[in-house]
């Protein structure tokens, strides 16, 4: 009896596939015992979704056919959702990118903090210029004003960027963090960061997007990366509950490929699959649950 924490593109297979297949499909996997999983991640990417009215209500009754009820990985979540009308679902993800887009950012930051080069951080730093002016942390020849920025992190983060070593920064900084918001959510953070690092090992997108020399089309590509990522995560922080994850294809070859991806490391990384198609999934599950 298998708990499958399915990706958006299965639900978007499951919703377009014509009746006959999707009732077969959906005894298939009945028989197996299958059972969803809903994350918040999936859920907001699910309510993306430009489809009519009535192919949203097609998706949400295929997926109340499951003989076993969802597995919520958080209380207030919910297939009703997925019901709202479509002008309200454009409103929300329209909201929800601009907050993505902010998430999104952060996480190039932190990841271009990490590893980025030092041609890299001046690229960094120079795109941010108008910004830092903005907040009168600017000299008139450009330079940064330590007179102001110093005093400014010792109140907000407490410590001495001249004083401090690298490695006390760091503390103090996971310091106030964990006072601020609570030691579970900066231990989500950081897992989701390291989840991050290695989805993303070796590619320039995260450090050309802080930097805001990304294009549109690259933009994408890495959203979905990051989207990626916060389903391995969900994935690791449940593996206790949940036995399968889909991804797809080229994101499992690179994990495959990475023997330090906390995939490997946690030892689940057997228990990821990638179906392209509806037709995949029930061999690959079967195999799969042997």
């Amino acid at each position: 009896m298998p708990t499958i924490y399915f990706d958006s593109s299965f639900y978007v297979h499951l919703r377009e596939t014509d009746e006959s297949t999707a009732q077969r499909f959906l005894s298939d996997l009945n028989e197996l015992g299958a059972q969803l999983v809903l994350s918040r991640p999936l859920l907001l990417e699910l309510l993306r979704s430009t489809a009519p009215d009535g192919d949203q209500q097609r998706l949400h009754s295929r997926i109340h056919a499951f003989g076993r009820p969802t597995l919520f990985l958080e209380e207030d979540l919910n297939w009703l959702v997925l019901l709202a009308p479509l002008n309200e679902r454009k409103g929300f993800a329209l909201g929800l990118s601009q907050i993505d887009g902010a998430v999104e950012t952060t996480r190039s930051v932190r990841l271009l903090c990490e590893s980025g080069s030092k041609e890299e951080m001046d690229q960094f730093m120079a795109s941010k210029q108008d910004a830092v002016r903005q907040m009168g942390w600017l000299k008139d020849d450009g330079s940064f004003d330590l007179d102001k920025i110093l005093p400014f992190l010792k109140e907000e983060f407490g410590f001495d960027a001249i004083t401090d070593s690298p490695d006390e920064i760091a503390r103090k900084i996971g310091q106030t963090m964990r006072q601020r918001f609570g030691d579970s959510a900066v231990e989500q953070t950081n897992q989701i960061a390291q989840v991050s690092a290695a989805t993303l090992a070796k590619s320039s997108r995260p450090v050309r997007h802080a930097a805001g020399l990304l294009s549109q089309k690259a933009q994408g590509r890495l959203s979905r990366d990051y989207r990626d990522s916060s389903h391995i995560n969900e994935f690791i922080s449940h593996s206790d509950v949940i036995n399968f994850l889909q991804l797809d294809s080229k994101q499992l070859r690179r994990v495959w490929a990475d023997p330090d991806h906390p995939l490997h490391s946690e030892k689940l990384v057997e228990r990821c699959f990638a179906a392209d198609n509806l037709l995949d999934v029930i061999p690959t599950i079967r195999t799969l649950a042997r």
